[in-house]
Formats: structure tokens, C-alpha cells, sequence
């Protein structure tokens, strides 16, 4: 069977041999591998809107740092023979609030 895209999806740690595999898989067969690092977001507390505390928001940058953490660590490993990578910018994809300062690049290599 061959492929001719491959979507990666990883958690904000541990994935530098699954973004190995995929792309030795990806150049074995020719295909196109798309990475996504995702994190599940810490839920804010219930209640009044007052209650969401300063915990909650540093909680959330924390989490927003992990991911662009992932992202810098997967473009420092995307250096695979044969393989070009193209990543899409902070204007081009936007998490959070959509502030340029609270974006989270993506990647997308290529054969």
C-alpha cells in the first residue's frame, strides 16, 4: 500500500522518535507528512467570570509555551536527508486570543 500523506499528530513532549519514524516512513514511500503538536488546555474554574483567576491565565500561557517548546524542538529535528520542511508562520495560524504574541507555529515537511 503506499501513501500519499501522512498526518502526524503529537503531544508537547516525548515525540522526537515518532516525528523519526513518520519521516523515514514518509521518505521510504514518497509521501507528504504533516505534523500537528497539540496540548489539551487546563479547563477554567466554574462559576462567576470573576472567578477565573490569575492561575487559570498563568496556567494557560503555560500551556501555550509548552507548544511553541514542541514546535522549536520538531524544526530543530526536522533535519532529514531528502526532506524539505516548510512551516507555517505566527500570521498564518493563530491560537489562543489570535495575538500575534500568543500564536503557536506549525509544520509541514515535504519530499
Amino acid at each position: 500500500m503506499t501513501y500519499e500523506t501522512i498526518l502526524l499528530v503529537v503531544g508537547v513532549s516525548q515525540f522526537a522518535d515518532d516525528l523519526r519514524a513518520a519521516a523515514d516512513l514518509c521518505a521510504s514511500e514518497g509521501a507528504h507528512l504533516s505534523v500537528l503538536a497539540s496540548k489539551i488546555a487546563t479547563l477554567p474554574p466554574m462559576g462567576d467570570l470573576a472567578a477565573i483567576s490569575a492561575a487559570w491565565i498563568d496556567s494557560r500561557d503555560s500551556d501555550m509555551e509548552l507548544l511553541r517548546q514542541a514546535v522549536r524542538e520538531a524544526r530543530r529535528s526536522s533535519e532529514v536527508p531528502g526532506f524539505h520542511s516548510m512551516w507555517l508562520g505566527d500570521t498564518q495560524r493563530r491560537c489562543g486570543s489570535g495575538k500575534t504574541s500568543e500564536s503557536v507555529p506549525g509544520m509541514l515537511m515535504s519530499r
